[in-house]
């Protein structure tokens, strides 16, 4: 299944600079970057409880906070196009994942969470197409340039292995909207990349322009809800102790609010 994701984004991003170089060539620059990244998910309004309950002793938790955080990757393919020398929009589409380690496991007919046996860490993988529109605020035109940018991603997700949620997401959009930010520098190459012969093209053509080389340190921030309310199959979540006793607990209905999220380095090329 992975390498299915991989072959399919390889061919999309060799699409676009194939595209590039017959349509855009004259208009602006094009960019081929992937990151890695130690992606969360975060998880509201889920009560957490121990495996077993003892009515004097319960551990209960009024969220589970999504575990630890799991390795992940993405690749794009964006086009760059400089609005002013200190401004530059980009936008692009590439393959994306999101996901989670988690030390529990969602019970979807009871409404909570049971923590896992002590050091037991299950993983959850999301795989994403992403869309991503973004702007770059950079410093003084120079061979060296620092940046700042802002932008938004737009993934629908395309497939899915959740230990925590057992594999069941109906409770979630198809789509996840998120927003992000970066720091990052670029440095121009000396030698460019794909370049014409002397004398063809035209100084704006994309084969003229030094290839740059760039690096960003990005976060996605706890903003957007990726979660869809399904009040009529969501359960009360009553606990009980090991005699079946109810707890000291309120009888809720639990509403799921969970958001991803995540922090990595990404690089790239533009040329």
């Amino acid at each position: 299944m992975k390498n299915t994701h991989f072959r399919k984004a390889g061919c999309l991003i060799f699409l676009l600079i194939g595209l590039s170089v017959n349509g855009f060539a004259q208009r602006g620059s094009w960019t081929v970057k992937t990151g890695a990244y130690s992606s969360r998910q975060r998880q509201q309004n889920i009560l957490t409880i121990p495996a077993v309950l003892d009515s004097t002793d319960a551990l209960i938790k009024d969220n589970y906070a999504g575990g630890y955080g799991r390795a992940t990757l993405n690749v794009m393919a964006l086009y760059d196009l400089l609005l002013t020398s200190r401004v530059a929009m980009q936008v692009g589409v590439g393959y994306r994942q999101k996901g989670f380690k988690s030390e529990a496991t969602y019970l979807q007919d009871k409404g909570y969470a049971v923590l896992l046996p002590p050091r037991t860490v299950q993983d959850n993988l999301f795989h994403y197409a992403s869309s991503e529109l973004s702007f770059q605020f950079r410093t003084a035109p120079r061979r060296t340039v620092g940046y700042f940018r802002l932008g938004q991603r737009l993934d629908y997700l395309m497939d899915f292995k959740s230990a925590f949620w057992g594999d069941d997401y109906g409770y979630f959009t198809q789509f996840d909207y998120n927003v992000f930010s970066s720091i990052g520098v670029e440095y121009a190459l000396g030698k460019k990349l794909f370049q014409t012969t002397a004398g063809e093209g035209s100084s704006s053509s994309v084969f003229s322009r030094p290839t740059v080389l760039f690096i960003e340190i990005e976060g996605t921030p706890l903003l957007f809800n990726i979660s869809k309310t399904r009040f009529p199959t969501i359960p009360l979540a009553q606990l009980v102790d090991q005699q079946g006793k109810p707890l000291p607990v309120p009888i809720m209905r639990v509403e799921k609010i969970v958001r991803n999220t995540g922090f990595g380095v990404v690089v790239g090329l533009r040329f």
